[in-house]
């Protein structure tokens, strides 16, 4: 048979519970503070205090319903903190994927507009190149021309060098390098052809960044480092 748990039971219920609450805490205060004899005290006194609750549960079965009570409230008060907590924590996983992906977004339209306009670049230039007659690049001579033809082969690569993708400072320092001895491997190598392999050379670096390749120009130095001229001795500061 249900007995109702009056307000003298409900309120002896709480003070036991509220005694307990406090050890426990006082407790968890000290134990940080390595204090062993306070400590001893206080798990004692929440020892016995402990057995009293237990002994008054059973000799007062309103008084055990009240505290049983009491504790399914905190259950379910810490239930929702739980809760909260947990959606707190999948809330800021979900920005920082939300984060995560609107910088991928905005690193693929970056890349994206520097493509189109590396290849907007590049098909203006090949008309250009492509307005230069193979004698303005040095045909016509047995070393490829003299010091205006050359002049002119460095300009070209100089301007192909300012399309797509951003070079380090190294890459710099290196193509001051790499234009001056790439042309001069290729006048000693072909002379008088030189200047139709170095046409076709540079409008072959154009076509890839038409295409979409940002990179095409330092693969091409890159490469042709490690190729034609990877006996060529570099300098380098």
């Amino acid at each position: 048979m249900f007995t109702a748990v009056n307000e003298e039971d409900a309120a002896a219920g709480d003070a036991q519970a509220q005694r307990l609450d406090i050890l426990r805490s006082v407790l968890q205060q000290v134990q940080p503070l390595g204090n062993a004899s306070l400590e001893l005290d206080l798990r004692r006194a929440l020892h016995q205090e402990t057995k009293r609750v237990r002994s008054l549960s059973q000799t007062a079965p309103a008084v055990a319903r009240a505290l049983h009570s009491r504790a399914a409230l905190e259950e379910a008060e810490m239930d929702r903190k739980r809760k909260a907590a947990a959606e707190i924590s999948d809330a800021r996983k979900q920005i920082k994927a939300d984060a995560a992906r609107l910088r991928d977004e905005e690193e693929r339209i970056r890349r994206a507009r520097a493509a189109l306009a590396a290849s907007a670049d590049a098909n203006a230039f090949k008309t250009v190149l492509r307005s230069f007659s193979l004698q303005d690049l040095g045909s016509d001579h047995v070393r490829a021309g003299g010091v205006a033809e050359k002049k002119r082969r460095i300009e070209v690569l100089d301007r192909v060098f300012k399309h797509g993708a951003q070079p380090t400072l190294q890459q710099a320092t290196d193509w001051e390098w790499f234009k001056t001895a790439w042309d001069a491997y290729g006048v000693r190598v072909h002379k008088n052809d030189w200047a139709h392999r170095f046409r076709e050379a540079v409008l072959d670096v154009l076509r890839k960044l038409s295409d979409g390749n940002a990179r095409a120009v330092l693969e091409f130095m890159e490469a042709e480092t490690r190729g034609t001229l990877v006996d060529e001795p570099v300098l380098r500061c």
